[in-house]
């Protein structure tokens, strides 16, 4: 099974997942937390329980 810290902590390993080495990967990071963290906001639907039981 796939292990993150082990892709993260081997070059070749992230490389091959990503296409991309540690230091670019690091660095496009932030962005995409943001973008994830957004999406997983508005994806959320508001919610309204039905009456009855």
């Amino acid at each position: 099974m796939l292990n993150l810290e082990r892709a993260l902590n081997e070059e070749r390993l992230l490389r091959a997942l990503t296409g991309l080495n540690r230091k670019a990967f690091d660095a496009l990071l932030p962005s995409f937390e943001q973008a994830y963290k957004a999406s997983r906001v508005a994806a959320k639907p508001v919610r309204q329980r039905a009456r009855g039981g």
